[in-house]
């Protein structure tokens, strides 16, 4: 889809929230969003507040936004840890 549809449809889908946010070693700000729309889940990156063009073979694709179908996964983590007696 183009930058304009891609924005067509954020107007119709659900923001859910954010899945990662970090600075990389340039500063550049780099998150996941993820949408809901027609009862399925989506992600969408972003650079510097700026959604991220679609990744091709041989990289991005100009002017072509995809936005991810995912699903929500719950792990529950076990974490051992050492304390003075």
């Amino acid at each position: 889809m183009t930058k304009q549809e891609l924005q067509d449809w954020l107007k119709t889908a659900t923001f859910v929230c954010t899945d990662i946010h970090h600075y990389d070693e340039r500063g550049n700000e780099e998150s996941a969003e993820i949408w809901t729309k027609d009862g399925k889940f989506y992600k969408l990156y972003k650079c510097n507040r700026e959604y991220c063009e679609k990744w091709g073979d041989h990289g991005y694709l100009r002017g072509v936004y995809e936005p991810q179908e995912c699903r929500k996964e719950e792990r529950i983590v076990k974490e051992t840890v050492w304390v003075p007696v």
